[in-house]
């Protein structure tokens, strides 16, 4: 081999080296493209995360406040559910004696009656 024949071959090799580095500069320059967009992506990603956290956070905020407003209506439930028992009572011995006192004044009635019926009855004879 003359040296212009290896110095031919060096050109060969080296237009084949640059023309691959050219394309592995392209290559590499579509891969950082595509790095950037798989990084703004990501911070896309972090972004929503951290919006789903805050939103998660006023969940937790409200369902806290709900359960604290369950528990004062369970006690304002069972505060009412002791007055209805309570009302009940005394509505029932209320009525008991209102049944009674009518009770009184039936058999006052009956009474009466009789005395009257006896009273007729002695008149009645008296005139005959």
């Amino acid at each position: 081999m003359t040296e212009r024949e290896l110095l031919e071959l060096i050109a060969t090799q080296v237009g084949t080296l640059t023309k691959d580095v050219t394309e592995i500069k392209k290559d590499l320059a579509g891969v950082k493209t595509d790095l950037d967009e798989v990084k703004t992506d990501l911070d896309e990603v972090k972004t929503d995360l951290d919006e789903v956290k805050t939103d998660l956070g006023e969940v937790k905020t409200d369902l806290d406040e709900v359960k604290t407003d369950l528990d004062e209506v369970k006690t304002d439930l069972d505060e009412v559910k002791i007055r209805v028992i309570r009302i009940e009572n005394d509505h029932g011995l209320k009525l008991n004696a209102l049944f009674d006192g009518y009770k009184q004044n039936a058999e006052k009635l009956d009474r009466i009656e009789k005395a009257v019926a006896k009273h007729e009855e002695t008149l009645l004879t008296k005139v005959k």
